[in-house]
């Protein structure tokens, strides 16, 4: 049965020839954002193509653009070496089509995005840039103070009440005059067990809810009601 509202996908490679006529017209350079998002992709696209996908990108952010991209020697699947960089490499090059780097705002979405699910990607390489003046932020968001959606983490980056990620973003704010670091109002414990549980079963409910055909599948090939063929 056709479940409601079925998302519709348009798949193609949009930097190829062939495309091109269509993905100039999905990618009308008159077209402004207030936000614009590219997460974990850049490192699945050929090196030759990421001076375009940097193009496109800035172009159409009119406030914020929320990039992350796996950074060299990060696992994963698909992902080409010679397109993987470092943040701050992805920040001087979207620096360069006129963004400008939001230290306080990147540290605040990487404490919430990040999460106990996606330390080892978001954690670190998420970056917000601005345009047109966009404002940084002064401190974390509300949300992040609910103790639930800390990160697992336990490495150099939080003192206290004092939110940084690592010495690459220390020494870039250094050399830029940035701030070093965003004030924590209530700084969260690390989780506790029942803290991962709790959040454990919140993303399981979550994961029903957003794709349950999908967690249907899942559901029935951990039974063993449905075998995979190999």
């Amino acid at each position: 049965q056709e479940f409601p509202h079925r998302p519709l996908q348009l798949s193609m490679f949009t930097f190829s020839e062939e495309a091109k006529s269509c993905s100039d017209d999905l990618y009308d350079k008159t077209m402004k954002f207030d936000l614009v998002l590219s997460l974990e992709v850049a490192e699945h696209i050929a090196v030759q193509y990421q001076s375009e996908l940097i193009r496109r990108l800035a172009s159409a952010t009119s406030k914020y653009l929320v990039f992350s991209a796996a950074r060299p020697d990060q696992g994963g699947t698909g992902h080409i070496d010679d397109s993987m960089h470092s943040r701050t490499w992805w920040i001087e090059q979207l620096s360069q089509q006129g963004l400008t780097y939001l230290p306080q705002l990147s540290r605040a979405l990487r404490y919430v995005t990040s999460r106990p699910d996606r330390p080892y990607d978001l954690g670190y390489n998420l970056i917000a840039m601005g345009a047109n003046g966009a404002p940084d932020v002064e401190e974390i968001p509300p949300l992040a103070h609910d103790c639930m959606y800390h990160p697992k983490f336990k490495i150099e980056w939080r003192e206290g009440d004092r939110q940084y990620l690592d010495y690459e973003e220390r020494e870039y704010s250094q050399k830029h005059n940035l701030p070093e670091y965003l004030p924590l109002r209530q700084p969260c414990p690390f989780p506790s067990d029942e803290n991962m549980e709790k959040r454990r079963l919140w993303v399981e409910g979550q994961e029903q809810a957003l794709w349950p055909e999908l967690d249907h599948l899942i559901r029935l090939v951990k039974s063993h009601e449905l075998k995979c063929r190999i």
